[in-house]
């Protein structure tokens, strides 16, 4: 049998990334008994598959790039990427992460995004001659989808921070004159260092009319009960490239609506069924029109294709 890598937990355990590793470690232990699973803190010095995302590994996008070489020399090295960089990053920060991500695919043995439109930004903007291996992020199943009575409730699910959607959301639903009669639920808390960013989101939901519940962090029970219990979920996050937040409501056996892109009209070729697409300047008609029945649907879930994709992945990659 070919070795897999060691695979490598990231230290915040709370953070998106982390939360996928995590999870796809669930998955993979029961295929691979012998697969190692690793803190940094407990490596040795052979095969390892990390998770890279600026943010995780420095200060800086210099501070990660620089750190991330520094790991890969000591031993072979393959990584999932995520948050693959873009031009929304604006001016200042995108050629700096661009820069990060070249130095990562260059010093990495393989590389792995979660998506075709991530692959694609790769060879777009950071690399043309990039081979990157898709390997979409997992669903989990999460048993029978129990339909409450609808509330006359919108959704926003994951960590907030500005482009993640909020304001777009805010904004349609006020030109579609729903405030005082759908209230806006916040699934989740801000993003480390945009609290404050959160707080002028929900000063302006409030003076505009909306009623406004921002729920901060939630275990994955009560995030599941209360991703069912909202009216109409959404999301609007129109520069993603592989969203957790998307595969939460799916999850949770909804079908949210969301802002057509090439990621999400991926999805729907993955998925069919599983998103309600539409433009930013038909949003707020989208929110507004939304059938209760409309946002709900019943997909076959098979968490284990992730898993076994890095197993066939590492087997190529040894051969």
């Amino acid at each position: 049998m070919i070795p897999a890598p060691t695979w490598v937990l990231p230290a915040s355990p709370r953070h998106g990334v982390a939360i996928y590793a995590q999870r796809v470690a669930g998955l993979l232990r029961p295929l691979r008994h012998d697969l190692r699973i690793s803190g940094f803190d407990r490596l040795d010095d052979g095969p390892a598959h990390v998770q890279f995302t600026d943010r995780l590994w420095g200060a800086t996008p210099e501070e990660a790039a620089e750190r991330f070489r520094r790991f890969a020399s000591g031993r072979v090295t393959t990584v999932t990427l995520h948050d693959v960089p873009q031009p929304s990053d604006g001016p200042e920060r995108f050629p700096r992460r661009a820069a990060c991500y070249a130095a990562v695919v260059a010093a990495a043995a393989g590389t792995v995004c979660s998506s075709d439109h991530e692959a694609q930004l790769l060879r777009e903007h950071i690399d043309p001659a990039a081979l990157a291996a898709v390997i979409p992020l997992p669903l989990a199943p999460s048993g029978e989808a129990m339909r409450p009575a609808p509330r006359a409730s919108v959704g926003l699910l994951g960590y907030f921070y500005p482009g993640k959607g909020h304001a777009e959301v805010l904004a349609a639903m006020a030109c579609a004159g729903l405030a005082g009669s759908v209230a806006i639920e916040v699934l989740g808390g801000a993003s480390q260092g945009h609290e404050h960013d959160l707080q002028r989101f929900a000063d302006a939901a409030s003076d505009q009319g909306f009623e406004i519940e921002v729920s901060g962090y939630l275990p994955d029970a009560e995030l599941l009960a209360r991703s069912r219990a909202v009216g109409v979920p959404v999301i609007a996050h129109q520069h993603i490239s592989a969203s957790g937040s998307l595969n939460s409501w799916i999850e949770a056996g909804r079908r949210p609506v969301a802002l057509r892109s090439r990621y999400t009209e991926e999805m729907e070729r993955r998925r069919p069924g599983t998103l309600n697409l539409t433009t930013p300047d038909r949003l707020g008609d989208a929110i507004a029109g939304a059938d209760p029945s409309s946002t709900w649907q019943a997909m076959a879930v098979r968490p284990e294709e992730t898993a076994r994709a890095y197993l066939d992945w590492w087997k190529r990659m040894a051969a």
